[in-house]
C-alpha cells in the first residue's frame, strides 16, 4: 500500500520527490515525540530522530509567491513539512518512517517533506485524488524537475514550490 502512495525521485545529483498545491495549508506536524527512526537511517547511530520543524514553514526565496500559490483555490490540501536531518540521511527511509508514524494522507492531501540540510531535496506522498485525476508519479516527477528543482538549485526553493503547486493545480482543476 505504501508503494502506491510513496513516490521517490532520483535526479542526477539530486535525490528528491514532490507533490503540490492547496487551498488550506496544514503546516508542519511533528511525529510523536516517542517515535524512533527506522533502523536503516543514518540517524540511528546518533540515537535520535530527526525533528520536524514546528510552526509555519519558511524557505529561502520568494515566500510571498509560495503563500500566494498555497492560497489559490484547489481541491488539494498541501502539508509542507521541513525536516531537519543530518546531511547524508537516507531520505527514502525517513519518508517510510514518517508514513509509519503518521499514516497515509487523506484523499485530497499532498504531503511535501522538504530536507533543507540536504539541498532542499523533497519527498512527497500523494492522496487518492491525484490518482483519480489520472496524475501519475512520472507526471509529478516531471513537474518537480521542470518547476521546483531549477529554482531550488539557484537558492529559491520557495519560488520553486510556488511554481510546482500552481502547475499541479492546473492539472487537477
Amino acid at each position: 500500500m505504501i508503494s502506491l502512495l510513496v513516490t521517490g525521485l532520483f535526479l542526477t545529483g539530486c535525490s528528491s520527490l514532490f507533490g503540490g498545491p492547496q487551498t488550506t495549508t496544514t503546516p508542519n506536524e511533528a511525529p510523536p515525540s516517542n517515535s524512533a527512526p527506522p533502523a536503516t537511517t543514518p540517524t540511528e547511530s546518533e540515537g535520535k530522530t530527526p525533528p520536524v520543524t514546528a510552526g509555519t514553514p519558511t524557505f529561502p526565496g520568494d515566500m510571498q509567491a509560495l503563500e500566494g500559490a498555497l492560497s489559490e483555490p484547489s481541491p488539494l490540501t498541501y502539508k509542507l513539512i521541513p525536516v531537519d536531518t543530518p546531511k547524508g540521511t537516507d531520505l527514502n527511509a525517513y519518508l517510510d518512517f514518517y508514513i509509519e508514524q503518521n499514516g497515509s494522507p487523506g484523499k485530497n492531501e499532498v504531503w511535501l517533506l522538504i530536507f533543507p540540510n540536504d539541498g532542499h531535496n523533497m519527498r512527497f506522498v500523494m492522496g487518492a485524488l491525484l490518482f483519480e485525476k489520472k496524475v501519475t508519479v512520472e507526471q509529478m516527477l516531471d513537474l518537480a524537475r521542470n518547476h521546483y528543482f531549477p529554482k531550488a538549485r539557484t537558492g529559491d526553493p520557495a519560488a520553486g514550490l510556488a511554481d510546482l503547486i500552481r502547475s499541479v493545480n492546473q492539472i487537477v482543476k
